[in-house]
């Protein structure tokens, strides 16, 4: 992500199909590209959900959980979730916290997500390019990308402000119109620049406007106002250009055999149990009689033939003989 809180496109990969082996290897270059030496600082996303639950209460004393911005506070929900939901408590107990909790998230890194929307988004535009060949794929995704970071550069560089991103600014304007609930908060001066902090339910906080910090965690972990939000370091991050790439009739020739299409798999899906049914047999493996009329032959799997040329394969609505007559 940039200082403006958007997706910053790093590396693009092409695999036949998601699985173990080649999620292992593209982590495995990304590592060696990025010279990742502490993996604690990285958090990789995965959209691989077996089911969507469809309640509200249990959603939202999910995100109760995962937006708790401290320790004490995640056991509180954690309790609370206990309550809400036994079966809910228990899956999430074999859960690790340290990966999804925002509690457990690391201070210094300036960013508080907990969704990959960001990446949806990305998805469902270049969702279009699947169908074409990888290599007009590759170039259609390359020019997508090459706009996009001009153009995010030439919005930012436009910009009067000279200090601050976009989301800066947004991260000001909520505090501006979160007054309502500062009100119900009392701040008393403690000592040179900090203060502590009475909110309701008995909630107290520790702040130090020095060294920019908070008991909640809330300020360490977004991290405002950093050098990361800055518009000089937004800019910075869009300096590099992306080289320009030649067409097919100027690339390089090499004795090598052609690049063959990948074999055609069958995508993976639940196996059929269940043996073809017959012209004569229903859901339940029964002979189809209609009970409204049970004397009367079933005309499932019956082939139909025209009323008035006697063919198969059209009905007398399509029949030519129909048509020649009308014409005469």
């Amino acid at each position: 992500m940039d200082g403006d809180n958007k997706m910053f496109p790093l590396a693009l990969l092409v695999v036949g199909v998601e699985n173990y082996d080649n999620l292992s290897w593209s982590l495995g270059l990304l590592v060696q590209d990025l010279k990742i030496s502490d993996s604690s600082t990285w958090c990789i996303m995965i959209d691989k959900q077996k089911q969507m639950h469809k309640g509200l209460a249990l959603k939202e004393r999910l995100w109760r959980y995962a937006r708790a911005s401290y320790i004490t506070q995640l056991k509180i929900e954690i309790e609370m979730m206990k309550q809400e939901s036994k079966d809910a408590y228990a899956w999430l107990d074999e859960k690790d916290p340290n990966t999804w909790s925002r509690a457990h998230i690391k201070t210094g890194l300036d960013c508080d997500i907990l969704v990959n929307n960001m990446c949806e988004s990305f998805n469902s535009i270049i969702l279009k390019t699947g169908s074409l060949p990888i290599v007009g794929m590759l170039q259609t995704i390359y020019l997508y990308v090459l706009k996009r970071m001009e153009k995010n550069r030439e919005t930012m560089s436009s910009m009067k402000v000279k200090l601050l991103t976009y989301y800066f600014l947004s991260q000001f304007l909520k505090l501006h119109y979160a007054k309502k609930e500062q009100c119900m908060c009392i701040c008393y001066y403690a000592s040179t620049m900090k203060y502590q902090i009475c909110c309701p339910f008995s909630d107290q906080f520790a702040v130090d406007l020095g060294s920019k910090t908070c008991t909640c965690r809330k300020w360490q972990l977004r991290g405002i106002p950093s050098p990361t939000y800055w518009k000089s370091t937004y800019m910075k991050s869009y300096e590099p250009m992306l080289n320009p790439i030649n067409g097919p009739n100027l690339w390089a020739q090499v004795d090598l055999p052609p690049i063959r299409p990948p074999k055609y798999g069958k995508s993976p899906e639940r196996p059929k149990k269940l043996k073809k049914k017959g012209p004569d047999e229903d859901r339940n493996k029964q002979l189809y009689v209609n009970p409204s009329k049970p004397h009367k032959v079933s005309k499932v799997g019956t082939k139909m033939s025209c009323s008035l040329c006697k063919k198969y394969e059209h009905n007398r609505r399509s029949c030519p003989k129909k048509t020649s007559k009308l014409l005469q």
